[in-house]
């Protein structure tokens, strides 16, 4: 059996009994058009659009979809679609820098095999140890 198991946990605070800053604001904007059709419309339409624009409010602003609020899956869903779904490649041109070349000078060449070991061996080897 596979269970969920919680990481980066982030807590949002309440600000209004159960509901953030975020929920509020949702359902604040929604009220606004609820009061536009209280003034304009009459008594029954304003009820209907009323009841159905802050029903939308309210899911907005509470829903979830496996965990992860409404708004945020509509967001991703919007740029998801509005993106394009397919890559093409395009090759861009590579400068081809010439850098200067430096010729190392030719260096005396070692005449004896003990130079030529005293040159790989960067510490000397003692003759006899001195441990006892």
């Amino acid at each position: 059996m596979q269970f969920s198991v919680p990481q980066f946990i982030e807590h949002e605070p309440k600000i209004i009994g159960p509901l953030t800053f975020k929920q509020v604001i949702i359902v604040a904007i929604m009220l606004i058009p609820c009061i536009i059709f209280y003034f304009v419309l009459p008594f029954i339409l304003f009820l209907l659009l009323s009841l159905a624009c802050l029903g939308l409010g309210i899911v907005l602003a509470l829903g979830k979809v496996q965990g992860i609020p409404i708004t945020d899956v509509l967001l991703k869903s919007i740029g998801f679609n509005l993106k394009p779904k397919r890559y093409i490649w395009q090759k861009t041109e590579i400068k081809k820098e010439l850098m200067p070349v430096f010729h190392k000078k030719p260096t005396a060449v070692p005449t004896s095999l003990k130079e030529k070991e005293e040159e790989k061996l960067p510490l000397k080897i003692a003759e006899k140890s001195r441990l006892k």
